[in-house]
């Protein structure tokens, strides 16, 4: 997730919490915070579309949602283009987990830079998540089968242990 996003979420989930519609929260905002934040551009916030915010408009909808503006932004810092792409790139793949797909697919469902999907797929291949087939393409690795088979015995566990299931 970027750092948009995160605040984007963020700042939704406050929202939500309050009762509050995004246009009163924007209300809200030029109101107690002196800002104009238009309900296109908070909705794109929200949204995770939009620019980072500056810390203006990030202490005027703390103000509008009674949340401190640095809770908006907690642990942002840790949040890595890199990673996210990886992420991104893991979740396309699942989508099609034995469908080999090519680079150039990938970066363009992603939006992302080729360089940047490759350097993603060469680290998943690294971990054994994904792999290259011989023409080239990339697909999910065994690896993550082998994950998904520790979670079913593990979630199956948890219901026998907790919902007394055989």
């Amino acid at each position: 997730m970027s750092k948009v996003r995160a605040i984007g979420r963020r700042i939704r989930q406050a929202r939500r919490r309050s009762g509050l519609s995004l246009v009163d929260v924007a209300e809200l905002a030029a109101k107690l915070g002196g800002i104009n934040v238009d309900l296109d551009g908070l909705r794109a916030i929200e949204q995770g579309r939009a620019d980072l915010p500056d810390s203006k408009v990030l202490k005027a909808l703390g103000r509008a949602l009674n949340i401190d503006p640095d809770e908006l932004t907690a642990g942002t810092q840790y949040v890595s283009a890199a990673s996210q792409t990886l992420l991104r790139v893991i979740d396309e793949l699942a989508l099609r987990p034995l469908e080999p797909q090519t680079l150039a697919e990938l970066a363009e469902r992603l939006a992302e830079p080729r360089d940047r999907v490759y350097r993603a797929l060469v680290n998943l291949d690294a971990a054994g998540w994904a792999e290259q087939t011989p023409g080239g393409a990339w697909r999910m690795a065994p690896q993550v089968t082998q994950i998904s088979e520790r979670l079913r015995l593990a979630l199956g566990d948890v219901h026998r242990r907790y919902l007394g299931a055989s």
